[in-house]
């Protein structure tokens, strides 16, 4: 709460992002130059103002020829010292070497990938040097493959005209494996413990640097995960309350 995050890359996801920063109460600067153009600049921060104002950095970019090493030795350079910088688009957005060279000049204070520039053979010196490594599981969620299904279903149902398929939904869903119901205890931040409860990203930094040479294998037998939705927390009032109900989380306790 507090804190400006610079978003790049205004699409689908990098609205996600920005909303989710808008409950947690942070100030948003998001740089995306197609929308720009065609709704305004007015609206959108450019590289400069943003990476010299946000306090964390977060890249939702495609990889593009006019994307390909983005984030270089300039782009680190005109950083606040101690930014957290954050990559879960595409690896070669990138430049690692210029990152590596941000981490050791202390422009980059904690950084974050699930993308690596030459996946599956990644850097090791830079996952030695990032706080938080992933092996590209971003949108891994057993929520988040099925979404992508019935995304693509009702489009080709929609273009072929098959009725029967335009409304199709994916249902039956598993339960998640570590129980749907949360208990926030006391003495702790709600909102940090009900999203660790939900997700335990240390477990997948810590198995992509236990086998970092099988991170395709990583990948192919990624366990089961869900998302907020399919979790209840079960004794949360007031403010708390409404912000993860805003985050997704189920918080009727008589499920």
């Amino acid at each position: 709460s507090g804190k400006t995050i610079g978003i790049i890359g205004g699409g689908n996801v990098g609205q996600k992002v920005a909303a989710i920063a808008g409950i947690l109460g942070m100030k948003t600067l998001i740089c995306d130059p197609p929308r720009a153009e065609a709704e305004g600049d007015e609206f959108f921060a450019c590289n400069e103002h943003l990476l010299a104002h946000a306090d964390i950095v977060t890249l939702h970019v495609p990889l593009l020829p006019d994307t390909f090493h983005l984030a270089n030795a300039e782009f680190f350079g005109q950083m606040c010292p101690g930014t957290v910088f954050i990559n879960t688009s595409r690896g070669e957005v990138v430049d690692q070497n210029a990152l590596k060279a941000a981490i050791k000049a202390g422009k980059v204070g904690h950084a974050v990938l699930d993308v690596w520039e030459h996946e599956p053979e990644i850097d090791r010196e830079l996952l030695d040097m990032v706080n938080i490594g992933t092996p590209h599981i971003a949108g891994y969620s057993q929520d988040g493959k099925p979404m992508g299904t019935q995304i693509s279903i009702r489009g080709l149902a929609a273009h072929f005209k098959l009725d029967a398929l335009r409304d199709f939904a994916v249902s039956g869903l598993p339960a998640p494996v570590n129980g749907s119901r949360i208990v926030i205890p006391p003495g702790v931040d709600p909102i940090r413990y009900a999203v660790n409860c939900s997700y335990n990203l240390a477990a997948d930094d810590a198995l992509l640097r236990a086998d970092v040479d099988h991170f395709e294998k990583i990948r192919e037998n990624y366990r089961l995960r869900r998302e907020f939705a399919a979790y209840t927390i079960a004794n949360a009032g007031g403010e708390t309350k409404n912000i993860l109900q805003q985050l997704g989380f189920d918080t009727c306790t008589t499920r």
